[in-house]
Parts: structure tokens; C-alpha cells; sequence
């Protein structure tokens, strides 16, 4: 019987607040991979703070589209999800998790790698040893999968597909690797990945998916990888859960679509966008980071990802505001 595995990625937003402690921000040992983590550890196991199943602790678009388009929407056969979590591993959507705020994304204050902090090795480097040194640890439920390779061991015939960003694949590259060794048919591993265009030795396994699928699939970017996995979902009668059926699939798909737009925006440093937000907020103190982006972008013609003007928005208030505007 067809049965389907599905990796996908947590996310930063969660629906409940992350303690101090368990920000990897504040956890010492920046300088080793190996310290760090068993700090980061120690404190996950020791922190006293209520937990929730993974499926109800992350939030937002990506996750919304995770729960209602995938897990509890109705399929012609079983699927089981398993989310790849910078701070805990390879987990289940039942796995009881504490609020945190860990990320392979390098940029946030709780990136596991830090440029110049972080002795001698690449991000790609830092972020594959913390993934394999994750996975032997014995996580939040004892005695299930803590890697995706183990996932492929214990069913070597199920299609294992796999959506994530950059960042997190190169982050579990490695252990994408071992899982096709144990696949009987390594056309069964199937990779989306938003603007990702090569894989290295898992090319063949990655499915196309740019910003010209966004018509077809809706939302935001940054939600078009499940988007896509969820189609790849719904229409396996169609186009079966293979590799190259699928690649040749939505390549097709993708050329029949629309040129991508490209605003020209003019980059713009940190700082520069802290000082256009200390001046908005002079104006009108209620403004949300949201509306000033769209005034950065549409009147100044200034270029900024969402997350990052953000977590900027978010120092400033911390630093020059009253607390009750954050």
C-alpha cells in the first residue's frame, strides 16, 4: 500500500512566547559546535516551561498551509508528516515541544552559525555538524526517527518527499544522502525548494519551483515550497510521487508561466533602515514594521526581505521605544 513520508521545516513563529533560555542567542559556546549544543541541550531538557505538540506550537502562512492543505486534508492514501527542526531534529507532529528559537538561517540572532564567531568552518559546515550532532541525541519522544535516513531504513519503499529552504538543505544534505542508500528506487526522494536551482549529488531529486509557480499556488513566497508539496500531494494520480516524472512535470509547468517581475531596488544597510523607521515611527509611533515596508519599497524603491526589516523594526522599538509599541 502507498504510503508517503513528508519532511517539511518548522518555523520562527510560534503561537506561544519563547523564554530568555531558550533563545540560542543566549546560550554560551558560540565559538564550538559541539559546546554549544550540549548547552543548547542541557537547557531544552532542564528549562521548566510547558510544552505543545509540534503541530500546535508553529504558526503563520507556511504552517497554516502545512496543517489545513496537507495533514487534514483528505488523501487517497496515508501520509505521515515529520518536521526538520533547527532546535530539536527530525521530529513528529506529535512530538511535545518547549517554545524556542533556533534557525539554520544565517542573519537572525539565533543563527547556529555566527560569522567571525564560529572557529574555522563554513555555515554550510557549522549547520550540517549541529544537524548530525542533533539527531544522536535521543529528542522529545524516545525511540522514533531522529534522522531522515533512518526514516528511508525502516521504509525503503515509500516515496520520502522533502520541502525546505536552502538553508536547511544544505543543512541535512548529508543525511538526504545516507536516506537514498537505503531507498530502493531513488527516484522516491523528492526535493522542492524555492529558488534552489542545484543539489549537488541530489540534483536529480530536486523538483523546480520559483516565483513563477506563485499564480498557480498562491500565498507568499516564502510559503511556496509546502504549496507545491501539497499539490504534489493532491495530484499523485495524476503525476506519480516520482523524481524525474515530477521534475519533468513542473519544469514544464513553470515555463508555460508568466516571466518573474524584478523590482529594481536599491540595497540599503541596516542601519540606514533604522533610521528610516525611527523617522516613521516620529510620525505616527503606532506604525507596524508591515506599512513601513511597503513605504520602503513602493515610495523610497528600497530593497528588504519581510524577515529582516522585521527584526529590525523589532530592535528599534526595543531600543528607542516604549515597550507597549512592540
Amino acid at each position: 500500500m502507498l504510503k508517503a513520508n513528508l519532511i517539511v521545516t518548522c518555523t520562527n513563529k510560534k503561537r506561544v512566547s519563547v523564554p530568555d533560555d531558550l533563545m540560542l542567542r543566549n546560550i554560551s559556546g558560540v565559538g564550538r559546535i559541539e559546546e554549544r549544543l550540549d548547552n543548547w541541550i542541557n537547557s531544552l531538557e532542564k528549562i521548566e516551561v510547558d510544552t505543545l505538540p509540534a503541530q500546535q506550537l508553529y504558526s503563520g502562512d507556511h504552517w497554516n498551509v502545512i496543517i489545513k492543505d496537507i495533514v487534514t486534508f483528505p488523501h487517497s492514501f496515508p501520509i505521515q508528516v515529520w518536521v526538520a527542526s533547527a532546535g530539536y531534529g527530525l521530529v513528529r507532529l506529535t512530538a511535545p515541544l518547549k517554545p524556542y528559537a533556533v534557525t539554520f538561517t544565517q542573519g537572525s540572532s539565533d543563527s547556529i552559525y555566527i560569522s567571525g564567531a564560529t572557529v574555522s568552518i563554513s555555515k554550510q559546515q557549522a549547520n550540517q555538524q549541529w544537524w548530525k550532532l542533533l539527531s544522536k541525541w535521543k529528542g522529545p519522544e524516545p525511540g522514533q526517527p531522529r534522522s531522515i535516513m533512518e526514516i528511508a531504513q525502516r521504509e525503503p519503499d515509500q516515496p520520502l518527499l522533502v520541502a525546505a529552504s536552502e538553508d536547511y538543505l544544505q543543512a541535512i544534505a548529508h543525511d538526504l544522502q545516507g536516506a537514498l542508500l537505503y531507498l530502493n528506487d531513488s527516484e522516491d526522494l523528492s526535493i522542492v525548494s524555492f529558488g534552489t536551482k542545484k543539489l549537488a549529488s541530489l540534483n536529480k531529486n530536486l523538483i523546480p519551483c520559483d516565483a513563477r509557480l506563485q499564480p498557480i499556488l498562491g500565498g507568499v513566497r516564502g510559503s511556496l515550497n509546502v504549496r507545491l508539496l501539497s499539490k504534489i500531494i493532491a495530484e499523485s494520480e495524476k503525476v506519480p510521487l516520482k523524481a524525474n516524472a515530477l521534475r519533468q512535470h513542473y519544469h514544464q509547468l513553470t515555463e508555460q508561466q508568466a516571466p518573474i517581475i524584478v523590482y529594481d531596488r536599491a540595497p540599503i544597510s541596516d542601519e540606514e533602515i533604522k533610521t528610516f523607521i525611527r523617522t516613521q515611527l516620529k510620525i505616527n509611533r503606532s506604525q507596524k514594521h508591515t506599512p513601513l515596508l511597503r513605504i520602503l519599497r513602493r515610495e523610497l524603491n528600497q530593497a528588504c526581505e519581510q524577515s529582516r526589516f522585521k527584526q529590525l523594526y523589532q530592535n528599534v522599538i526595543k531600543e528607542y521605544y516604549a515597550p507597549e509599541l512592540f
